[in-house]
């Protein structure tokens, strides 16, 4: 193995676990790590730009192409320098209206396009996928009253759900607890009835029954459509949220929560993929061919911090 990797292998180590340190306390190595992360990002970035910005497009353009037409662009962009001359800083605000005016136009089309038609163009998908003729024979079929009938049953064993989540069990009457008792019983009787009298598990037997309505109609446009609205009317506070109304809003509710929760999620599966990443790493450098650099540096940073924490413990407080 060369040595360069193997260099990098205790470089990428060290730095790495300088980091996990501030899983202990703030403390010299991590401040060391961080220090050096902001410094070679912003190093870093300043060539990447002088060789894309001024190297490619310029220089390489105009002395070897001979495309004069950028020195217009270079002339706007040096007089934003004028900046830091106070008795020229005027001049450069010719060259900040004309970016800011530029920018605007390409941004504003490219954002109304995006997250306002596109957004509508979403919610005003047809809702019947097949032709009418061809949806109206499943429409008004047998099968699909049948799938109606459930997707009904289903809201309402939800909606009974969340009353006796809402109300508790405990306030409810001894008759009215029988009683719902009794059709849970009865429901659940029927369904392994059915289930083994079909031959089919629970999620078959649900999507064979539903498969009517996944015909005719396009579930992903109306939910869509469903969310839309409801969150919509959530924001629209010139009607009191009351009766129906307050269930829309409620129904916006859930849907504002799984929007956040999902964000979240990706945000948090995204961290959770570079630590993975870094452990990977860690692990994959306890090989004997990089010289073992994840055990001896963490035993090493693990007295470091040992020594620091006596020696903090050691100094008399200011107080005293």
């Amino acid at each position: 193995m060369s040595i360069e990797l193997i260099i990098g292998a205790w470089v990428a180590t060290g730095l790495t676990l300088f980091i996990f340190t501030f899983l202990y306390k703030d403390n010299p190595l991590f401040k060391l790590a961080e220090n050096l992360y902001v410094g070679v990002s912003v190093g870093y970035t300043i060539i990447k730009t002088y060789d894309t910005v001024v190297v490619q497009l310029i220089w390489k353009p105009i002395v070897e192409n001979g495309e004069w037409a950028l020195l217009v662009p270079v002339a706007i962009g040096t007089l934003m320098l004028t900046r830091y001359v106070p008795k020229a800083a005027w001049i450069s605000r010719y060259a900040f209206a004309f970016i800011v005016g530029v920018g605007s136009g390409l941004a504003i089309p490219r954002t109304i396009s995006s997250f306002i038609l596109k957004q509508i163009e979403d919610t005003v998908r047809p809702l019947i996928i097949l032709p009418f003729d061809k949806a109206s024979e499943i429409i008004f079929s047998s099968r699909m009253a049948l799938a109606f009938a459930l997707v009904l049953s289903l809201v309402l064993v939800i909606a009974l759900l969340y009353v006796l989540v809402r109300l508790g069990v405990a306030k409810l009457s001894g008759t009215l607890q029988l009683t719902i008792t009794v059709l849970a019983v009865c429901v659940a009787v029927i369904l392994r009835y059915l289930l083994k009298l079909n031959n089919l598990n629970g999620t078959s037997w649900l999507l064979s029954y539903l498969e009517p309505i996944t015909q005719v109609f396009d579930i992903n446009s109306i939910v869509v459509l469903l969310g839309v609205s409801c969150v919509l009317f959530y924001f629209f506070f010139s009607v009191e949220h009351t009766g129906p109304g307050k269930v829309v809003a409620r129904t916006g509710i859930m849907f504002l929560m799984i929007a956040f929760g999902a964000a979240f999620g990706y945000t948090v599966m995204a961290r959770m993929s570079l630590l993975i990443g870094r452990l990977t790493d860690l692990i994959e450098f306890t090989d004997p061919s990089y010289g073992r650099p994840s055990f001896w540096l963490a035993g090493l940073i693990i007295l470091m911090l040992v020594v620091m924490a006596r020696r903090a413990s050691s100094k008399p407080s200011k107080e005293e």
